[in-house]
């Protein structure tokens, strides 16, 4: 019988997250790029992965800092409470976050293989050219501040900012999709 279909069993302790108190943590980069926090419960330093709550409807806002075994280790409730970090705190955890949500913007949509799905995209983003696959129609995505969200079959997510950002040809592309 599983602990959980089992009243005999101790529950598991509910640990409440731990909301910050900013000024007394320290984050920096080591040596491997890896976010280190150093705090009074962990003058050692301890390595962290930030992890955004709402990643597209709140970007930068609520966060949780995570170790290296998925423990919650600090809860940043909102982007004010990140402005109490010094100036190098935010830097590594901007970089970090930088780095993590790497979401490539499409400037211009140069061609589409077919019209139905699957189909193959080549686009212009800021770092060039690309091609992707859009597995299925569920892979275009309006997200709540009128970008839309892009996902290639591996996974890997690219992002318009603004419809109207794009030229003709590209509105005309995208409109057969959405």
């Amino acid at each position: 019988m599983t602990e959980a279909l089992n009243p005999a069993a101790a529950p598991e302790e509910i640990v409440e997250p731990v909301l910050a108190n900013l000024s007394a943590i320290e984050l920096s980069l080591n040596s491997k790029g890896q976010l280190i926090m150093t705090s009074p419960d962990h003058p050692e330093g301890l390595v962290v992965n930030p992890i955004s709550a709402f990643p597209f409807s709140a970007p930068g806002e609520e966060m949780a800092l995570m170790d290296e075994h998925g423990k919650e280790k600090l809860w940043v409730q909102n982007a004010a409470q990140l402005q109490t970090l010094s100036a190098n705190s935010r830097s590594a955890l901007n970089e970090i976050m930088r780095i993590r949500e790497f979401r490539p913007e499409i400037l211009r949509i140069l061609s589409v293989s077919t019209y139905n799905t699957p189909s193959e995209w080549r686009v212009l983003t800021q770092q060039g050219e690309c091609d992707f696959v859009l597995k299925n129609e569920e892979s275009i995505r309006r997200l709540p501040r009128g970008e839309l969200l892009l996902t290639h079959s591996n996974g890997m997510q690219f992002v318009i900012p603004k419809l109207s950002g794009l030229d003709a040809p590209s509105r005309k592309l995208l409109a057969r999709f959405m």
